[in-house]
């Protein structure tokens, strides 16, 4: 009888267990149908949202709502990087009640219904917008058309002064002025058939919808209103030299001259026109009618704005077989910056200014400065540039972007001044940072290794920081060493790890940043300085070499094979051990962002692609990182300052803090053992 009582006890004990299982298990999913806590336990924190992507959330307007719409299904795209993708937006939507996501498969059944219902309804939201501009687009055509009437006014006072007798004695001047009243005529006779395109771009139809196709509209009207301005400005000059000219009657001069005046005239109403259409704003929906006609699109719709991410950036193809970065951290880049770009007004304009004797931005994504200029762009960063040597004067694009109440940022480049002619161009650089600086503008200064302080000289651009409190040792740039075997290495570029931290220094923490040809740069506050922060530090193994220039001017392939390699101790060199190479400063009215090196934005070592795990990653991801951190926080956006997505592709070994450090080593070495010790005496009193 004992035994069955225990057989009975356990039975009720073990029904007792499984019912209160069955009801934990039941109360959990009760709980999760009603929060959104979300727990990451994946070993590198896939699905864990960037901190700029959770800033961007919580400062999204309720009823925000990404949309893709997309073929999800067959071969076209890999299954798993449209689940990654997919995992990614449902983290979004998950992680913030402001922002909704949805998903439309084109490829699936109602899918087309469901995509041609989004656009009637961005149609119907934007009708009124839509109405606007396109009254506009017709008011800047109708000026353009009137202006034909003028061309071919003046194409026939220009025969009239062409038959003058004055003029017919000259067979090169009579060519030249029938020539251009011939073009004249010509570019009016092109006139009609542009009104006729516009009105044709206007009679677009999608998804059961008039919508208009405003962007192409508007850029034939503007590339003809450009087009006859340019026309009209150089037959005006050639006409005031030809009423210039002593020879010939009083008559011939006088028409000529009131020609030019008309003339210039029309290429001012035409210039108005191109002016007046491309600062008018274009509705949301017009701004990615591109993405709508594909039947495919990745949009970010907010309460009154919408924005589209290609979707060849999206699912970017590659060749089968070949390494291709996170499909999930890209989609999240894109719908975080898609998001911050909704509202454009506000956002910076990096204006490059040096003095090279070549305009650095006109190579585009493909230039020197490619890879930070498109992961920008992305952003709604504008981008335009200032060749000092090459153009003194302030180019006008920067006075209309401050006009825009849009923050303007200069990236301030030193250049070479081993180059021939370099150290004129430099105080040519050293003179416009110094303006700005006094002026009070928003600086990244960007300093290169300079040759005149080993001459008895001072660098002129050190000398502009010094009002700031800076003082920079461009004259003796940073080397450090290793030994690999028997060979010792000398790098001449400095691998520095971000530190963990908040604002400007936290963007970067953990990321490895490259800084060729560093310089140390020392900072004491000064009347006008609020606050001056270091954003980098040296590694306590590298010296400031005084004599670095024969080491500078070898081929970097061609320096590891050097007998005789820099180092240490010579009597120009200083100890660059733990030396500071970045800083922030905060003025009364401005902010200012210094790092002692100007190489460290080009592709070479910004965009220096590394093959991890199968991924493409960046091998210096901080360098990027600290570049769109650093425009934020000179554009005073301080909330957008967290690592962004990008920067969580490149797998990272964070650096151990020293207490825990400590922690675990005393964890290792005596708990370890006495824990093995207390085990055995509590075994020992309790087995006996």
């Amino acid at each position: 009888m004992a035994v069955n009582r225990l057989g009975g006890g356990r039975a009720l004990w073990t029904s007792l267990g499984i019912a209160v299982s069955i009801g934990i298990v039941v109360c959990v999913n009760l709980l999760a149908s009603s929060r959104t806590l979300r727990l990451d336990v994946t070993s590198t924190g896939q699905l864990a949202l960037s901190p700029r992507t959770q800033q961007a959330l919580s400062a999204a307007e309720t009823g925000t709502e990404v949309v893709l719409a997309a073929r999800l299904a067959g071969r076209a795209r890999s299954g798993s990087d449209v689940r990654r993708v997919l995992d990614i937006l449902e983290e979004i939507d998950e992680s913030s009640s402001r922002v909704d996501s949805t998903i439309i498969d084109t490829s699936a059944s109602g899918g087309q219904s469901e995509f041609d219902a989004l656009v009637r309804r961005l149609a119907d939201r934007d009708a009124d917008a839509m109405a606007g501009a396109e009254e506009e687009v017709r008011a800047a055509t109708a000026s353009i058309v009137a202006l034909g009437e003028t061309l071919e006014s003046l194409s026939r006072d220009l025969e009239t002064i062409r038959e003058r007798d004055a003029v017919r004695s000259s067979p090169d001047l009579s060519a030249d002025l029938g020539s251009r009243a011939a073009t004249l005529r010509a570019t009016a006779e092109q006139i009609g058939p542009m009104a006729e395109f516009v009105e044709r771009a206007f009679e677009r139809d999608l998804a059961g919808r008039r919508l208009p196709d405003l962007p192409e509209a508007r850029r034939v009207v503007v590339e003809s209103a450009d087009a006859i301005r340019t026309l009209l400005l150089v037959s005006s000059n050639r006409m005031s030299a030809l009423a210039g000219v002593d020879s010939g009657d009083e008559e011939t001069r006088n028409l000529s001259a009131d020609l030019a005046a008309r003339l210039l005239a029309g290429a001012d109403e035409a210039g108005a026109v191109s002016v007046a259409l491309q600062a008018s704003p274009l509705p949301g929906v017009v701004r990615v009618v591109g993405a709508l006609t594909a039947s495919e699109a990745l949009l970010v719709l907010g309460p009154t704005g919408v924005a589209a991410v290609a979707m060849d950036d999206l699912f970017p193809s590659r060749a089968p077989g070949a390494p291709g970065s996170d499909p999930g951290r890209r989609a999240e880049s894109l719908v975080t910056n898609a998001m911050l770009t909704l509202d454009s007004a506000d956002r910076p304009v990096v204006v490059v200014t040096h003095a090279g004797t070549s305009r650095v931005l006109a190579g585009g994504d493909d230039g020197p400065l490619g890879s930070l200029r498109s992961a920008s762009g992305l952003r709604g960063v504008e981008w335009l540039e200032w060749p000092v040597a090459l153009e003194p004067d302030r180019p006008g694009a920067i006075a209309a972007a401050t006009a825009d109440g849009r923050p303007v940022i200069y990236v301030v480049i030193g250049i070479d001044t081993t180059a021939q002619g370099g150290a004129e161009r430099s105080a040519r650089t050293a003179a416009v940072l110094a303006d700005l600086l006094e002026r009070g503008e928003r600086v990244m200064v960007n300093l290169a290794p300079s040759s005149l302080p080993g001459l008895g000289e001072s660098d002129p651009m050190a000398v502009a920081l010094e009002p700031l409190g800076i003082d920079a040792d461009t004259g003796r740039p940073v080397l450090s060493e290793t030994r690999r075997g028997g060979d010792r290495l000398v790098a001449w570029e400095q691998l520095i790890v971000g530190a963990s931290g908040e604002g400007l220094a936290g963007s970067v923490g953990g990321l490895s940043i490259a800084l060729p040809w560093a310089t140390v740069v020392e900072a004491e506050l000064a009347a006008d300085t609020a606050n001056a922060e270091p954003l980098l530090s040296l590694g306590r193994e590298a010296w400031g070499e005084g004599e670095w220039l024969g080491y500078w001017v070898t081929p970097p392939q061609q320096r590891p094979l050097l007998l005789e390699k820099p180092e240490p101790g010579g009597t120009r060199d200083s100890d660059a051990g733990g030396g500071v190479v970045a800083w922030q400063i905060e003025r009364e009215d401005s902010r200012v962002m210094v790092v002692g090196s100007h190489l460290w934005l080009f592709d070479t070592v910004a965009d220096r692609p590394a093959v991890v795990d199968g991924r493409v990653v960046q091998q210096n991801p901080g360098n990027a990182e600290l570049f769109l951190a650093g425009i934020e926080w000179l554009a005073g956006n301080d909330g957008l300052l967290g690592r962004s997505a990008a920067a969580f592709e490149t797998p990272t070994v964070q650096a151990i803090d020293p207490g825990r450090l400590l922690v675990i080593r005393w964890l290792l070495l005596g708990g370890l053992p006495l824990g093995v010790l207390l085990v055995g005496l509590a075994v020992r009193l309790v087995g006996g």
